[in-house]
Protein backbone atom coordinates (compact mmCIF):
# COMPACT_ATOMS: atom_id res chain seq x y z
CA UNK A 1 0.00 0.00 0.00
CA UNK A 2 2.98 1.94 0.86
CA UNK A 3 4.73 1.60 -2.07
CA UNK A 4 1.37 2.25 -4.59
CA UNK A 5 0.99 5.47 -2.22
CA UNK A 6 4.67 6.44 -3.03
CA UNK A 7 4.10 5.73 -6.91
CA UNK A 8 1.33 8.07 -7.09
CA UNK A 9 3.31 10.60 -5.33
CA UNK A 10 6.26 10.06 -7.38
CA UNK A 11 3.64 10.10 -10.62
CA UNK A 12 1.78 13.68 -9.15
CA UNK A 13 5.24 14.82 -8.47
CA UNK A 14 6.60 14.16 -11.73
CA UNK A 15 3.36 16.20 -13.43
CA UNK A 16 3.75 19.11 -11.41
CA UNK A 17 7.60 18.92 -12.30
CA UNK A 18 6.37 19.05 -16.24
CA UNK A 19 3.62 21.92 -15.34
CA UNK A 20 6.11 24.00 -14.23
CA UNK A 21 8.36 22.73 -16.88
CA UNK A 22 5.72 24.08 -19.35
CA UNK A 23 5.29 27.34 -17.72
CA UNK A 24 8.71 28.44 -17.83
CA UNK A 25 9.04 27.26 -21.80
CA UNK A 26 5.83 29.34 -22.52
CA UNK A 27 6.79 32.18 -20.44
CA UNK A 28 10.54 32.01 -22.21
CA UNK A 29 8.50 32.18 -25.54
CA UNK A 30 6.23 34.60 -24.84
CA UNK A 31 9.12 36.98 -23.58
CA UNK A 32 10.84 35.85 -26.99
CA UNK A 33 8.00 36.92 -28.67
CA UNK A 34 7.93 40.17 -27.31
CA UNK A 35 11.17 40.80 -27.87
CA UNK A 36 10.73 39.82 -31.38
CA UNK A 37 7.70 42.43 -31.62
CA UNK A 38 9.60 45.21 -29.75
CA UNK A 39 12.70 44.48 -32.45
CA UNK A 40 9.77 44.58 -35.46
CA UNK A 41 8.59 48.17 -34.49
CA UNK A 42 11.89 49.50 -33.39
CA UNK A 43 12.93 48.52 -36.88
CA UNK A 44 9.44 50.06 -38.41
CA UNK A 45 10.16 53.60 -36.78
CA UNK A 46 13.81 53.35 -38.12
CA UNK A 47 12.60 52.72 -41.53
CA UNK A 48 10.15 55.57 -41.42
CA UNK A 49 12.48 58.08 -40.29
CA UNK A 50 15.38 56.60 -42.26
CA UNK A 51 17.87 59.07 -43.83
CA UNK A 52 17.74 58.26 -47.78
CA UNK A 53 20.79 57.84 -49.44
CA UNK A 54 21.06 60.53 -52.25
CA UNK A 55 20.65 59.18 -55.38
CA UNK A 56 23.69 58.29 -57.78
CA UNK A 57 22.49 60.93 -60.57
CA UNK A 58 23.55 63.54 -57.60
CA UNK A 59 27.16 63.11 -59.35
CA UNK A 60 25.91 64.82 -62.26
CA UNK A 61 26.61 68.18 -62.96
CA UNK A 62 22.96 69.53 -62.11
CA UNK A 63 23.43 69.57 -58.23
CA UNK A 64 26.29 70.71 -55.59
CA UNK A 65 26.27 68.99 -52.19
CA UNK A 66 27.25 71.21 -49.63
CA UNK A 67 27.68 70.53 -45.63
CA UNK A 68 26.16 73.56 -43.91
CA UNK A 69 23.48 76.61 -44.31
CA UNK A 70 25.93 79.30 -45.79
CA UNK A 71 27.29 77.62 -48.14
CA UNK A 72 23.33 76.07 -49.08
CA UNK A 73 22.94 80.23 -49.73
CA UNK A 74 25.78 81.24 -50.78
CA UNK A 75 25.97 78.99 -53.74
CA UNK A 76 25.30 80.31 -57.08
CA UNK A 77 23.43 78.94 -59.95
CA UNK A 78 24.90 78.33 -63.04
CA UNK A 79 24.29 76.44 -66.39
CA UNK A 80 22.91 72.95 -65.90
CA UNK A 81 23.65 73.59 -61.84
CA UNK A 82 20.03 74.57 -60.82
CA UNK A 83 19.89 72.13 -57.50
CA UNK A 84 22.13 73.00 -53.97
CA UNK A 85 21.50 70.50 -51.54
CA UNK A 86 22.83 70.79 -47.57
CA UNK A 87 23.13 66.79 -46.90
CA UNK A 88 22.43 65.82 -43.53
CA UNK A 89 21.49 62.78 -41.49
CA UNK A 90 18.54 64.60 -39.15
CA UNK A 91 17.87 63.00 -35.64
CA UNK A 92 14.23 62.78 -33.60
CA UNK A 93 10.83 61.35 -34.38
CA UNK A 94 9.23 63.68 -37.02
CA UNK A 95 6.29 61.19 -37.67
CA UNK A 96 5.24 61.77 -34.09
CA UNK A 97 4.87 65.52 -35.30
CA UNK A 98 2.82 64.55 -38.41
CA UNK A 99 1.26 62.26 -36.83
CA UNK A 100 -0.77 64.57 -34.03
CA UNK A 101 -2.01 66.78 -36.73
CA UNK A 102 -5.77 67.24 -37.18
CA UNK A 103 -6.91 67.80 -40.85
CA UNK A 104 -10.05 69.83 -41.95
CA UNK A 105 -9.23 69.15 -45.33
CA UNK A 106 -6.25 67.74 -47.36
CA UNK A 107 -3.58 69.84 -45.99
CA UNK A 108 -2.65 71.66 -42.62
CA UNK A 109 0.07 74.21 -41.82
CA UNK A 110 1.73 74.31 -38.53
CA UNK A 111 3.01 77.16 -37.11
CA UNK A 112 5.80 77.53 -34.39
CA UNK A 113 3.18 77.85 -31.50
CA UNK A 114 1.39 74.77 -32.80
CA UNK A 115 4.54 73.00 -32.50
CA UNK A 116 5.15 74.05 -28.93
CA UNK A 117 1.96 72.98 -27.77
CA UNK A 118 2.66 69.70 -28.86
CA UNK A 119 3.00 66.87 -25.91
CA UNK A 120 5.79 64.98 -27.66
CA UNK A 121 8.17 62.12 -26.91
CA UNK A 122 12.22 62.91 -26.28
CA UNK A 123 12.27 62.00 -30.06
CA UNK A 124 10.11 63.94 -30.69
CA UNK A 125 11.05 67.02 -29.23
CA UNK A 126 14.15 66.41 -30.96
CA UNK A 127 12.49 66.64 -33.98
CA UNK A 128 10.12 69.84 -33.17
CA UNK A 129 14.20 71.68 -31.95
CA UNK A 130 14.92 71.17 -35.62
CA UNK A 131 11.68 72.25 -37.43
CA UNK A 132 11.88 75.42 -34.83
CA UNK A 133 15.61 75.79 -35.92
CA UNK A 134 14.98 75.31 -39.73
CA UNK A 135 12.34 78.07 -39.80
CA UNK A 136 14.69 80.55 -37.64
CA UNK A 137 17.64 79.82 -40.24
CA UNK A 138 15.46 80.34 -43.27
CA UNK A 139 13.04 84.04 -41.90
CA UNK A 140 16.63 85.10 -40.72
CA UNK A 141 18.23 84.45 -44.15
CA UNK A 142 14.54 86.67 -45.53
CA UNK A 143 12.63 83.67 -46.75
CA UNK A 144 8.96 83.19 -45.62
CA UNK A 145 8.91 79.47 -45.10
CA UNK A 146 5.82 77.17 -44.20
CA UNK A 147 5.78 74.20 -42.54
CA UNK A 148 2.94 71.73 -43.55
CA UNK A 149 1.28 68.49 -43.64
CA UNK A 150 0.02 67.38 -46.78
CA UNK A 151 -2.32 64.06 -47.10
CA UNK A 152 -2.86 65.39 -50.64
CA UNK A 153 -2.69 68.01 -52.95
CA UNK A 154 -5.82 68.78 -55.13
CA UNK A 155 -5.31 67.46 -58.79
CA UNK A 156 -6.35 68.34 -62.21
CA UNK A 157 -8.99 66.20 -63.82
CA UNK A 158 -8.14 62.77 -64.74
CA UNK A 159 -9.50 63.69 -68.46
CA UNK A 160 -7.03 66.69 -68.83
CA UNK A 161 -5.14 66.39 -71.66
CA UNK A 162 -2.48 69.16 -70.22
CA UNK A 163 -1.72 68.64 -66.18
CA UNK A 164 -0.96 71.81 -64.12
CA UNK A 165 -0.83 70.64 -60.49
CA UNK A 166 1.99 69.76 -58.19
CA UNK A 167 2.21 66.16 -59.29
CA UNK A 168 3.35 67.32 -62.91
CA UNK A 169 6.70 68.11 -63.01
CA UNK A 170 7.11 71.60 -63.99
CA UNK A 171 9.62 74.43 -62.85
CA UNK A 172 8.65 77.36 -60.04
CA UNK A 173 8.44 81.61 -61.83
CA UNK A 174 8.99 84.31 -60.02
CA UNK A 175 9.16 88.19 -60.75
CA UNK A 176 12.05 88.73 -59.05
CA UNK A 177 15.37 86.63 -58.07
CA UNK A 178 14.40 84.11 -55.62
CA UNK A 179 15.51 81.00 -55.13
CA UNK A 180 12.70 77.95 -53.66
CA UNK A 181 14.09 76.41 -50.74
CA UNK A 182 12.34 72.77 -49.75
CA UNK A 183 12.93 69.91 -46.96
CA UNK A 184 11.00 67.04 -46.45
CA UNK A 185 10.90 65.20 -43.06
CA UNK A 186 8.75 62.54 -42.97
CA UNK A 187 6.89 60.84 -45.88
CA UNK A 188 7.77 60.71 -49.65
CA UNK A 189 9.66 63.61 -50.74
CA UNK A 190 9.75 65.40 -53.97
CA UNK A 191 11.74 64.47 -57.45
CA UNK A 192 13.74 66.49 -59.28
CA UNK A 193 14.80 65.72 -62.98
CA UNK A 194 18.40 67.07 -65.07
CA UNK A 195 16.64 69.64 -67.83
CA UNK A 196 18.21 67.59 -70.50
CA UNK A 197 15.78 64.81 -69.81
CA UNK A 198 13.32 66.85 -70.19
CA UNK A 199 10.87 69.00 -72.88
CA UNK A 200 8.47 71.73 -72.32
CA UNK A 201 5.16 70.07 -72.34
CA UNK A 202 4.01 73.65 -74.79
CA UNK A 203 6.78 72.39 -77.30
CA UNK A 204 5.52 68.56 -77.78
CA UNK A 205 3.48 68.91 -81.40
CA UNK A 206 0.46 67.08 -80.50
CA UNK A 207 -0.22 69.24 -77.38
CA UNK A 208 0.67 72.44 -78.96
CA UNK A 209 -2.11 71.50 -81.52
CA UNK A 210 -4.55 70.79 -78.77
CA UNK A 211 -3.55 73.73 -76.95
CA UNK A 212 -4.21 76.25 -80.23
CA UNK A 213 -7.78 74.47 -80.19
CA UNK A 214 -8.45 75.44 -77.02
CA UNK A 215 -6.97 78.96 -77.61
CA UNK A 216 -8.89 79.70 -80.91
CA UNK A 217 -7.77 83.26 -81.04
CA UNK A 218 -5.36 85.48 -83.09
CA UNK A 219 -1.50 84.28 -83.21
CA UNK A 220 0.21 86.84 -81.63
CA UNK A 221 -1.46 86.43 -78.30
CA UNK A 222 -0.68 82.75 -78.20
CA UNK A 223 2.43 83.24 -76.13
CA UNK A 224 0.46 85.16 -73.56
CA UNK A 225 -2.40 82.60 -73.43
CA UNK A 226 0.48 80.09 -72.29
CA UNK A 227 1.85 82.04 -69.98
CA UNK A 228 -1.69 83.12 -68.23
CA UNK A 229 -2.51 79.97 -68.00
CA UNK A 230 1.06 78.55 -66.51
CA UNK A 231 1.17 76.04 -69.64
CA UNK A 232 4.84 77.40 -70.62
CA UNK A 233 6.17 75.58 -66.89
CA UNK A 234 5.25 72.14 -67.29
CA UNK A 235 7.55 69.58 -68.48
CA UNK A 236 7.73 65.92 -69.75
CA UNK A 237 9.97 63.25 -68.88
CA UNK A 238 12.04 62.44 -71.66
CA UNK A 239 12.46 58.19 -72.38
CA UNK A 240 14.76 56.60 -69.95
CA UNK A 241 14.85 59.97 -67.83
CA UNK A 242 16.16 59.24 -64.22
CA UNK A 243 14.10 61.45 -61.79
CA UNK A 244 16.39 62.15 -58.43
CA UNK A 245 14.30 61.76 -54.97
CA UNK A 246 15.18 64.78 -52.57
CA UNK A 247 15.39 62.22 -49.97
CA UNK A 248 14.34 62.73 -46.37
CA UNK A 249 16.14 65.42 -43.99
CA UNK A 250 18.27 67.42 -46.40
CA UNK A 251 17.58 70.81 -47.52
CA UNK A 252 17.37 71.98 -50.74
CA UNK A 253 17.80 75.49 -52.78
CA UNK A 254 16.56 74.96 -56.01
CA UNK A 255 16.68 77.72 -59.31
CA UNK A 256 13.34 79.23 -60.28
CA UNK A 257 12.20 80.80 -63.81
CA UNK A 258 13.07 84.70 -63.27
CA UNK A 259 14.52 87.32 -65.10
CA UNK A 260 17.90 87.58 -63.99
CA UNK A 261 18.94 83.73 -63.67
CA UNK A 262 21.97 82.54 -64.51
CA UNK A 263 21.23 79.06 -64.55
CA UNK A 264 18.22 76.88 -66.38
CA UNK A 265 15.24 76.77 -63.83
CA UNK A 266 14.96 73.67 -61.69
CA UNK A 267 11.97 70.93 -63.17
CA UNK A 268 11.23 68.96 -60.45
CA UNK A 269 7.49 67.56 -59.28
CA UNK A 270 6.10 66.48 -56.17
CA UNK A 271 5.58 62.92 -54.90
CA UNK A 272 2.82 61.06 -55.97
CA UNK A 273 1.19 59.38 -52.22
CA UNK A 274 2.66 55.72 -52.36
CA UNK A 275 3.46 55.40 -48.48
CA UNK A 276 0.22 56.48 -47.21
CA UNK A 277 1.86 58.82 -45.44
CA UNK A 278 1.19 62.42 -44.18
CA UNK A 279 4.10 64.08 -45.60
CA UNK A 280 5.86 66.67 -43.52
CA UNK A 281 7.26 69.70 -45.55
CA UNK A 282 8.99 72.99 -45.40
CA UNK A 283 9.33 75.21 -48.70
CA UNK A 284 9.57 78.95 -49.01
Amino acid sequence: MAKQKNTENKKLHSKLMGQKKNRKQAAKELNRQRLRELNQLANKRRNENRQEPLHPVMENNQIQVVSNFPDLVSASFHGAMNAVCWKRELSGDFSEIASRVVFTGNMTTLEEEDLLELDLSEQGQLAREILIADLKLLRDHGASPVLNVIRYYDRDDEDSFFSTDVYSFHVDHSPIPVDTFLCTYYGDSSEIIPNSQAQQKVHIPEIRDELRKLYNGPEEGFGAFLTEHFFDLHYEALPGANPVSLGLGHLWKIATEHPERQSLPCVHRAPVEKSGQSRLLLIC
